[in-house]
């Protein structure tokens, strides 16, 4: 409920609708995400999955490279048929983003000095981090920075062969999300 109250103060109450889009069409990135959500998802599919042939000049380009979080791309645009119009999931992905961060930054913290009290501070702390809002203001897919915090959560893995088919995990997930993040 609190992640729930934060993202509301972060994104404005009114935007927290799936079909509020007005914020999204500020400029700049945000903009390029949701124009290119509505391409993708007003298209057929095409191969390779997640080419996006009506959104860029004279070449079409793939919903990989229009800061539209191809893993939620994919998912909603199976589910087109039952969303609106003017449909948008990037304030589900913003609080996906605040609730993975606390989460996974807690697991870190607490694996390490076994201190519930100490852990939750901690990863208020490390959501509340000045890069992470500042990042998720405008380049929503790079709000995605629970990822390197769930690389450093699998180095405390003790088990070798679970690491490299966790990261191979977080490999095709980053991809999903955004290819700066898979680097």
């Amino acid at each position: 409920i609190c992640l729930f109250f934060f993202t509301a103060n972060f994104l404005g109450l009114d935007n927290l609708s799936f079909s509020s889009v007005n914020w999204l069409y500020g400029g700049g990135d945000i903009s390029n995400g949701q124009n290119g959500w509505l391409f993708f998802k007003n298209d057929e599919w095409h191969f390779p999955f997640g080419k996006n042939p009506n959104y860029g000049l004279e070449i079409s380009t793939s919903i990989i490279f229009s800061d539209s979080i191809p893993l939620f791309a994919f998912i909603f645009k199976i589910l087109k048929n039952f969303l609106g119009e003017n449909f948008q999931y990037f304030s589900l992905w913003v609080f996906v983003c605040f609730f993975l961060q606390l989460y996974i930054s807690y697991l870190i913290i607490f694996k390490i000095c076994k201190n519930s009290s100490f852990a939750v501070v901690s990863s208020l702390i490390l959501v509340l981090a000045p890069i992470f809002i500042y990042r998720i203001s405008f380049h929503m897919s790079l709000g995605a920075q629970w990822l390197i915090l769930l690389g450093f959560y699998i180095n405390l893995e003790h088990d070798n062969r679970k690491k490299t088919i966790y990261w191979i995990l977080i490999l095709i997930l980053s991809t999903l999300v955004h290819l700066y993040l898979s680097v």
